[in-house]
Parts: structure tokens; sequence; C-alpha cells
């Protein structure tokens, strides 16, 4: 039986470094104040891998605003109520609602967590989409942040071309490292639970 795939196009690919200097000076500060650490790397990720052609967002986090959460269960038990600040921020779609509120263009978005697969739930959505979509993942891991984010299309000349295939592979949790070796050329294959995903001949 053929082999069924999808095939697509990465314009741009950005992640968040260690020590990187996160930069969303493009904020209003009102809004800059309110920014919890996973908030502003989401923010920046998204201002440097957005083009004019995206059309679609998905958002990932596997743990999303945790720190938020126990900060608000902790105000609560100590003082009986939340604050709402506090509280607005604390839902996972935060950031990007956030990133797309100041941003010139309005475009549709999706935000999920699937456990220990977030990366690859949130992948095969992106892929899966019909419009020019951006993909960005970030999660606060052993007390660092960890992002990356890229913009897709299905069809062009661009750099790095991909063969997405629909596979049940065992038992594979995502690894944050593997993806981001990935995208950067250190591999030519990548297999998640349900797919892989491997380059392709331009």
């Amino acid at each position: 039986m053929k082999e069924k795939f999808i095939e697509f196009y990465v314009n741009k690919f950005n992640q968040i470094k260690p020590a990187e200097v996160i930069d969303v000076g493009f904020l209003p500060m009102i809004i800059k104040r309110r920014l919890s650490r996973i908030d502003k790397g989401v923010v920046y990720l998204l201002n440097k891998t957005i083009s004019e052609n995206t059309k679609n967002l998905v958002f990932s986090s596997q743990t999303g605003e945790f720190d938020r959460l126990i900060k608000i269960i902790e105000q609560y038990t100590s003082e009986k109520e939340v604050s709402p600040n506090t509280f607005s921020g604390s839902v996972h779609n935060y950031p990007a609602g956030i990133f797309l509120l100041n941003y010139t263009k309005t475009i549709p978005y999706t935000a999920l967590s699937a456990g220990n697969n977030s990366i690859s739930a949130g992948i095969e959505a992106a892929v899966i989409s019909k419009e020019n979509t951006m993909f960005c993942y970030a999660d606060v891991y052993n007390d660092e942040l960890i992002a990356f984010a890229f913009d897709i299309t299905k069809t062009g000349t661009h750099k790095d071309k991909y063969k997405f295939i629909i596979r049940n592979n065992t038992k594979k949790n995502d690894s944050y490292k593997n993806y981001i070796e990935f995208f950067n050329g250190k591999r030519n294959k990548i297999d998640s639970d349900i797919f892989s995903i491997e380059r392709a001949e331009k």
C-alpha cells in the first residue's frame, strides 16, 4: 500500500536559547508588567516568527501557567479571594491571546495540551490545517523556559521541506531536545506516538 503523507515547508524556525534576551518592548508597558516568563517567551517567539502570510496559530503547552496557578491557590488559601488580573492570566491560551490582541491583523488560534505528547499534538494540528499556520510550543521545565516556533506553508520553494507521515509508532513521548535537533537540521527524521516527520527532497 502506498504511504500517505503531507508535504509542508518551514519558512522560519526560532527557539529560545539559554540566556537569550527576551525583548517584548513592542508591547505597551501596562501589558508587559503582567506577563510571566512563559508569556514573554511565547510573545517574543511569535513576534519573531509570524509572517504576513500566516493565517492560523496553534499554541501548545503541557503545563501552561503552572506557576500562576500555584500562586492563585496560595492566595485563595490565605486570603479567601483571588486577584482578577492573576486569574485572567492563568488560562492556558493567555500568551497567544495577548500576542494576537496586540498584532495588526486578526487570525484564529487554537491552544491545546496533551500531557507528555503536547508537542506532537500541536504539530499535528498545525500540519493538517489547510491554512498557512504558525506553531508555538512553550513550557517551564526544571525552572528553565523551553520554547520554539515555526511558520509553515503547504506550497512554495522554501528552504526546508518535510514529509508528515501518519504512523503508529511504539509509545514515544515527545522529547523537546529531539525536536530542536530535527528542525535545526541535526536529525533527518523524528518519530512521535502517531506520526513521523522526515526531511523531503526539494
